[in-house]
């Protein structure tokens, strides 16, 4: 469907499932309130307890970091915990 503007029209949000029993809202006030992200998406800790991280996969613009993903610490995990891009936490 087109606008008068020739682009497509808002489309309605679609609810967003994580898993049959939870919606992505529910999954992210659950990650909140464990502990896990802050409100803005930044990660806390790590499934696996750890709460140290490092910046791995730097991207850079002219002169400064435009993106980098954090990893966990934790020799046995090593998981990528959260990416940030242009001022903003991806969850």
């Amino acid at each position: 469907m087109k606008n008068k503007k020739g682009t497509s029209a808002d489309l309605k949000p679609l609810l967003a499932v994580v898993n049959d029993e939870k919606t992505f809202e529910e999954y992210l006030k659950e990650q909140i309130e464990e502990g896990y992200i802050k409100e803005d998406g930044m990660p806390l800790k790590c499934g696996c307890g750890c709460t140290e991280f490092k910046q791995v996969k730097q991207y850079y613009g002219e002169g400064w970091i435009e993106e980098y993903s954090l990893e966990c610490t934790n020799e046995d995990c090593l998981k990528i915990v959260g990416h940030w891009a242009f001022g903003y936490w991806s969850v």
